[in-house]
């Protein structure tokens, strides 16, 4: 039997807007890349090679200059920005013990099996092992900084803590970078059984083709930059 593996960003798209999943996933719109989208893709990999080899804040804001060397369309204003972001991200991780927790993974793909014929697939930024509790955690680069309660109900993260069982509680830390300040929220997991049954009830949406429901967001809070009017 055909399982497809579906993304929890996929999930993500459809429990927000089931139209914007349909013009993302099915009729795959791809909006042209921001100058801010691509410094953010920029500190998500200078992260990355970070954890995987900590080492002097210098040496993070040495690669950081020169991956946007390497993309000579961004504009110096665009690129200025990640600087102190960078310095003041390296200052929160250390204050927060993250340099002295363990890694459990780092954009590692995980999937959970559904007997009701689906693969849910996430790959979280990074997993910390904090001692008495996990650690999810999302560099969040791209977007303005939502509600706190649209944080505490982010699906992104139920998919996270759901798709595997983890051993402890589990608590999701939404970093979102923004100009000279970073800004953190926390929240903790809800029972799996009440997630499982809304993820059964997105899934059979999208098999039945139900992608008419469209969120009524403004087109600059659209993912695909107001594609959705269309």
């Amino acid at each position: 039997m055909f399982y497809p593996r579906i993304s929890q960003s996929a999930f993500s798209s459809y429990n927000y807007c089931p139209r914007l999943f349909y013009l993302k996933y099915i009729q795959r719109i791809k909006p042209p890349q921001t100058q801010s989208q691509t410094r953010g893709s920029i500190i998500h990999n200078v992260i990355k090679n970070f954890l995987k080899n900590p080492s002097k804040r210098e040496d993070l804001l040495r690669e950081y200059n020169l991956l946007t060397k390497d993309n000579g369309n961004l504009e110096k204003s665009i690129v200025d920005i990640g600087y102190p972001l960078l310095t003041l991200w390296l200052k929160e991780m250390y204050k927060r013990g993250y340099f002295s927790a363990k890694i459990l993974s780092l954009e590692e793909s995980f999937e959970r099996w559904y007997k009701e014929g689906f693969v849910l697939v996430g790959t979280p930024d990074v997993v910390f092992d904090m001692g008495n509790e996990i650690h999810i955690i999302d560099w969040k680069t791209q977007r303005g900084v939502p509600s706190e309660e649209k944080i505490i109900d982010n699906f992104q993260f139920r998919c996270y803590a759901n798709i595997t069982d983890w051993g402890k509680d589990v608590v999701f830390v939404a970093w979102y970078f923004r100009y000279n300040r970073i800004y953190t929220f926390f929240s903790r997991c809800e029972d799996k059984t009440i997630f499982d049954r809304r993820l059964f009830e997105l899934f059979n949406g999208m098999i039945n083709g139900d992608f008419h429901k469209k969120t009524d967001c403004k087109p600059e809070e659209c993912q695909l930059g107001g594609f959705c009017e269309g």
